[in-house]
């Protein structure tokens, strides 16, 4: 299917204005390549501010990032005194994400990152400076435009500024040596008077008051027809069967309860009719909301009606019709279209957040904790509905969309692997230090991704090892949708208008810059189209749910970007394989000269894709 072409003018003239931003990215590569390089080595010196443990005093410390090619993704991180393992983590993650931003694979480069201190080495806020540093080292960017700003924030794995502690202290000593500060946009709320400072959301747009033209490009995709006419079936099935149950749960349910249930369903009901025409799958998810309230309203009527053994009777046909669908999931062809290989994978994700949904019902009800039990099964019922649409709408565009070969499809899985394993390990570990040092509100999201998120990564591995790609990279996207939004959003709803917007902003420059280069492979991710839309939709709600969702539209277009990164296929970072050299990319990399010729394969796919990942109860069906 291919694009109207009144829109394809508009879309090609988009597109080669994306290309030639990226170009800039991949430039230093292809220099190289074209002089026959064999090797480089790039050093960059950033200032980076340390404040001691009672948060009183402080120092500037210079940190040192050098990175060569080639190598083979070894991270060095080394001190006067003892480095944390979150400091660490953070730091290799800074070179993850440094070299995700430039178009190069982390695994065909070797980091060394020298933090001149003779104490000990604490925490993430170095992090966000020696992405910058890294990026300006693989870019081959100016050092001197650096000169006169000292750095603070850790890094998101998506490339945006996170907030970090001390700032007062730290903009204090930046400022009596002469220093700008610059900080993460959320933490512009804790800046004293008189500092002198920059505020920014992420990597992208650092590099731009480090001397980068401005990214001003928006990279948006046209879903298709077919794909938007099942959201709005499925939408008004939803919505149909929400308004049966919610009557069948009001004849069970005290007047009260009842008259509850029935507005918050029809609150939901209405918004949904109400997006259908800016976002079909936003309506679909605002349906499935509606639809997993009902059944919980439902469940809680058949416990007082019939007590904890109607209740469990229910669990067990819910168990075996989850055991129905995984077998006809699994029966289905792992190979297809990007539209059909992204709903399959997230039929997959359904199944197993359904399943684990009654796990958790199961043991709420042996604890005796019948009615959070109720509202579980509640929503394990609905979300049955959803594996089902999501296989319904796989086999309705079949046909539709470029085909993914295999071979593409496994170095995805793989490079995933790598790339959401280590945003896991980061996460992890910096949650349980936010937990362990500072009291902050989104503490119990914190633990809740504690809790589950090794879960997600298990299922990942496991269908990685089975060579079921298609269900790992549904796994691996709902990891890394998880870890960003659940550890790294936190905090950019309940900021200012201006640093919301910011961050948003830079969310979609970073959006734009993956979905190009995956569309260079003519995979470019529907998903992350479709939770654009659905983010820009929502946000007249909730700029919660908005900056959620641009987050899972992010992970989304990052897990089919990596596969477009130069270098050895599958090449464990850190092990001994190292990558190609940059004359002799896995993929060719985006280039002025190519990219009408890039355009024009473009115009080839079809014009958009699919839909989402639930990550927090109920933002997506």
């Amino acid at each position: 299917m291919g694009m109207r072409a009144s829109r394809s003018a508009v879309d090609l003239a988009r597109l080669v204005a994306l290309l030639l931003v990226a170009s800039m990215l991949v430039a230093p590569l292809l220099s190289a390549q074209a002089a026959g390089q064999e090797s480089w080595t790039a050093t960059v010196v950033v200032k980076v501010p340390a404040v001691s443990e009672d948060l009183q005093s402080g120092r500037l410390i210079d940190v040192t990032v050098t990175v060569s090619y080639p190598g083979s993704g070894r991270v060095e991180v080394v001190s006067g005194g003892s480095v944390d393992p979150t400091t660490r983590t953070s730091m290799e993650m800074a070179v993850y994400t440094a070299a995700l931003a430039a178009g190069i694979y982390w695994g065909s480069i070797d980091a060394s990152i020298k933090i001149n201190s003779v104490g000990s080495v604490a925490g993430p806020s170095g992090s966000f400076a020696v992405a910058i540093a890294t990026l300006m080292a693989l870019t081959e960017r100016s050092a001197k435009s650096i000169e006169g700003y000292a750095i603070t924030g850790a890094i998101s794995p998506d490339a945006l500024s996170a907030s970090v502690g001390g700032i007062s202290v730290k903009c204090r000593v930046a400022n009596e040596d002469g220093y700008v500060l610059v900080i993460p946009g959320t933490n512009v709320g804790d800046v004293g008077q008189n500092c002198r400072f920059v505020a920014e959301p992420g990597v992208l747009s650092a590099m731009q008051l480090f001397g980068w033209p401005p990214v001003y490009a928006s990279f948006r995709l046209t879903l298709p027809e077919e794909f938007n006419a099942e959201m709005l079936r499925i939408a008004r099935e939803f919505r149909g069967e929400a308004v049966k149950v919610l009557e069948k749960a009001a004849s069970m349910l005290d007047p009260d309860v009842a008259a509850e249930a029935r507005g918050q369903v029809e609150e939901l009901v209405s918004r949904s009719e109400s997006l259908e025409k800016a976002s079909p799958y936003a309506a679909a998810s605002q349906a499935f909301a509606a639809l997993a309230r009902a059944y919980v309203y439902y469940y809680q009527g058949l416990l007082a009606s019939e007590g904890a053994n109607g209740l469990a009777t229910e669990i067990s046909a819910l168990e075996s019709e989850l055991a129905q669908l995984q077998a006809e999931l699994e029966a289905m062809e792992p190979q297809g279209s990007i539209y059909y290989i992204e709903f399959l994978s997230t039929a997959y994700t359904r199944l197993a957040d359904a399943r684990g949904t009654l796990e958790e019902a199961k043991v709420l009800l042996r604890e005796g904790r019948a009615e959070d039990a109720a509202s579980n099964v509640g929503y394990a019922k609905a979300r049955i509905y959803t594996i089902r649409g999501w296989i319904e709408t796989a086999k309705a565009l079949r046909g539709v969309g470029h085909e993914v070969p295999q071979d593409l499809l496994k170095l995805t899985a793989l490079r995933a692997s790598e790339y959401v394993g280590k945003a896991v390990e980061y996460a992890k570990s910096l949650a349980e230090y936010q937990i362990r040092v500072y009291n902050v509100p989104w503490k119990s999201s914190l633990k809740a991704y504690l809790a589950g998120i090794d879960g997600v990564i298990g299922r990942a591995e496991a269908y990685l090892g089975e060579g079921n790609y298609v269900a790992a990279i549904g796994f691996y996207r709902e990891a890394m949708a998880r870890t960003l939004s659940l550890v790294f959003a936190s905090g950019v709803a309940a900021a200012g208008d201006e640093v919301y917007q910011s961050y948003m902003a830079e969310m979609s420059r970073v959006y734009s810059m993956l979905s190009l280069r995956s569309l260079g492979l003519g995979v470019a991710s529907g998903m992350g189209e479709a939770y654009r839309q659905y983010s820009e939709a929502i946000s007249v709600y909730s700029r919660v749910d908005a900056v959620i969702l641009m987050e899972q539209a992010v992970a989304s277009s990052l897990i089919w970007s990596l596969a477009a990164l130069p270098g050895q296929a599958g090449a464990p970072a850190g092990g001994s394989g190292g990558g190609l050299a940059p004359e002799q990319p896995l993929v060719e990399p985006v280039q002025v000269a190519t990219a009408l010729t890039i355009a024009t394969a473009a115009l080839a796919l079809t014009a958009g894709l699919l839909a989402g990942v639930t990550l927090a109860r109920p933002r997506s069906w």
